[in-house]
């Protein structure tokens, strides 16, 4: 589990990353801690990628079948519902520094 959230930090912050990844998913996996041993990787892009469990799940599937899906969902937008609209209020200050306007 911690292998598989690092590397989709990494693809959605580290283009380069990203682009290492779609083109050699299978030593990117291994060389982030996911063993597919001697079977193959593959990705499967898109916001409609099923969660976690489901992953988990595919993984597991590989180890019997040797073809190892690897889901990589786009970049979450944080602080946006699914719907699209803005959650809450989000013009608070988070640092407390002089220059704020919550001083």
């Amino acid at each position: 589990m911690h292998a598989y959230s690092k590397l989709l930090v990494e693809a959605w912050t580290d283009p380069s990353f990203k682009n290492l990844l779609e083109s050699n998913p299978t030593a990117v996996a291994k060389n982030v801690g996911l063993n597919p041993g001697k079977g193959t990787v593959t990705i499967e892009p898109g916001s409609g990628a099923p969660d976690v469990s489901a992953q988990i799940a595919a993984w597991k599937e590989g180890a019997t079948t040797g073809k190892y899906i690897l889901y990589v969902p786009s970049q979450p937008q944080l602080g946006v519902q699914s719907s699209g609209d803005t959650v809450g209020d989000t013009s608070y200050c988070c640092c407390c520094c002089p220059c704020c306007t919550c001083t």
